[in-house]
């Protein structure tokens, strides 16, 4: 944990805090706090500051939020990202991800080699899907959590696009280069598959709605390994170009 996050459903007054459950077991087992100790937190979707601690009971901690700044500048604020829906385990990794390295949004859909339970997972229980989130969060000293969009049907997905050419990820196509894109400029969005690939009717429909396929590796990734090369060499090219 590089960041404690801290939740409406932890607050106890304006300023005063309660940490119990993994969060507790952190602090105690792990970072051994005492009283007066002063970590650095965040208040999710809010702001950064600090939490002193005031209070070590055995079931909970008490604190006080410091606030100190609600800036949080993301390199992905002008990228959108589509990807079909994945196992439940790989579906975790992938809100991690993003929540680790501060993306904007992602628009989960349905693709033939999707199954439909995976739409149905308990992962997208508002519960369930928040504790991933603060888990990325918490890892990358980030606060702002991921926009997490569903589309339904896959002939819907064209009603979101909003470029002219979407982006999908395609292995050994040469069509566009990531390095030949200006990513500082625009917006631009990618669009991720399943774990299979897309079949060749879903290929025809991104080629009827003008998407440009675009490769980043000459191996075939994992759903959530591409996501996270994607990530790394859009902040690299992004920060190559400040």
């Amino acid at each position: 944990m590089n960041l404690l996050i801290l939740e409406e459903s932890e607050k106890i007054s304006k300023n005063q805090f309660k940490i119990q459950n993994r969060k507790l077991e952190h602090f105690t087992k792990i970072l051994k706090v005492k009283i007066g100790d002063t970590l650095k937190a965040g208040i999710l979707n809010e702001s950064i500051g600090n939490f002193k601690i005031t209070k070590i009971e055995k079931n909970e901690i008490l604190g006080e939020y410091v606030f100190q700044s609600n800036e949080e500048y993301s390199i992905f604020s002008n990228i959108r990202f589509y990807i079909a829906y994945q196992r439940p385990q790989t579906t975790k990794k992938i809100i991690q991800l993003a929540s680790n390295l501060s993306v904007k949004e992602i628009y989960f859909f349905p693709c033939e080699k999707s199954e439909k339970s995976y739409q149905d997972s308990k992962i997208w229980e508002e519960q369930n899907l928040k504790n991933e989130i603060i888990l990325g969060l918490e890892q990358g000293k980030k606060i702002y959590s991921p926009k997490i969009y569903h589309i339904l049907k896959f002939h819907e997905l064209k009603n979101y696009f909003q470029t002219k050419n979407p982006f999908i990820l395609h292995p050994n196509t040469n069509e566009v280069d990531l390095v030949s894109l200006n990513l500082n400029l625009s917006f631009y969005e990618f669009i991720l598959g399943s774990e299979s690939g897309f079949t060749e009717k879903e290929i025809i429909y991104f080629e009827k709605n003008n998407c440009k396929s675009i490769s980043i590796s000459d191996s075939i990734l994992r759903t959530e390994s591409a996501f996270l090369y994607l990530l790394s060499q859009i902040e690299f090219k992004k920060k190559s170009h400040q």
